[in-house]
């Protein structure tokens, strides 16, 4: 795969998970924003959630071009990425002074999180694949050899 390939992938996987995780955060604000919930408490937490979250996804090595969107895994990883998100979310929250956010949200900001995500990595593996088909995100090999593996590749 070519230099560009990878930083255009490298750029679509962060601003994905980027665009997912404030989704995810945001609908769990409003439909809580019923039950009078300080909003602009919970935007602070947001926009420090969303570093948390890319790192921590960085941190499990979710932007590493070589097994991204071919893993099996990726999609638990995810889970698992958000499952911290939400740890380290509260935790900041608390440290900086907002020790009352409501557990619902950090719950429901925990789940719709994990939905956005996986729905984001699901669709960047269709665009993925469909680039692929179209002759993008390639790596050229040579082959030497023909004998029957030779062949068979």
């Amino acid at each position: 795969m070519s230099r560009r390939g990878q930083y255009l992938l490298f750029s679509a996987l962060i601003i994905s998970d980027a665009v997912a995780v404030v989704v995810g955060l945001l609908v769990a604000l409003f439909l809580l924003a019923r039950f009078t919930l300080d909003a602009a408490r919970y935007i602070t937490a947001i926009q420090l959630a969303v570093i948390g979250y890319l790192l921590i996804f960085a941190a499990l090595r979710l932007y590493d071009l070589e097994t991204v969107l071919e893993d099996s895994q990726e999609y638990a990883t995810a889970a698992t990425g958000c499952t911290y998100g939400a740890l380290v979310t509260t935790l900041v929250s608390g440290l900086i002074g907002h020790r009352d956010l409501s557990l619902v949200w950090v719950f429901a900001a925990w789940l719709f999180s994990i939905f956005f995500v996986t729905l984001a990595r699901f669709s960047m593996r269709r665009v993925a694949r469909a680039m692929r088909r179209a002759g993008h995100l390639l790596a050229s090999a040579i082959i030497v050899g023909a004998d029957e593996q030779g062949r068979a590749i």
